[in-house]
């Protein structure tokens, strides 16, 4: 389930493809044109907040305040794809 921990990242026909590096087990993940890959945390510490890096080639994604027992929930298109502890 996407709740209010999430970030969304959208890729438009025509636009090139993006490449997200999850931190910190550097996690390669690529959004291709006319898709979304969407970050959900599960079990968040209270104040949970994600940083971004952009970088020329992909972007960092780092789970600022993810605290004990973390996972996050990757969700491509809208479905669930997998999960990640953290």
């Amino acid at each position: 389930m996407i709740n209010q921990n999430s970030i969304t990242f959208t890729v438009w026909e025509g636009d090139p493809h993006l490449k997200i590096l999850l931190e910190p087990e550097a996690f390669i993940l690529t959004v291709n044109p006319g898709e979304e890959l969407t970050f959900s945390v599960k079990n968040a510490s209270l104040g949970f907040s994600w940083t971004i890096r952009h970088e020329r080639d992909y972007i960092q994604l780092f789970p600022a305040t993810l605290g004990r027992n973390g996972r996050i929930e990757i969700f491509r298109n809208g479905s669930s794809s997998s999960e990640l502890d953290f």
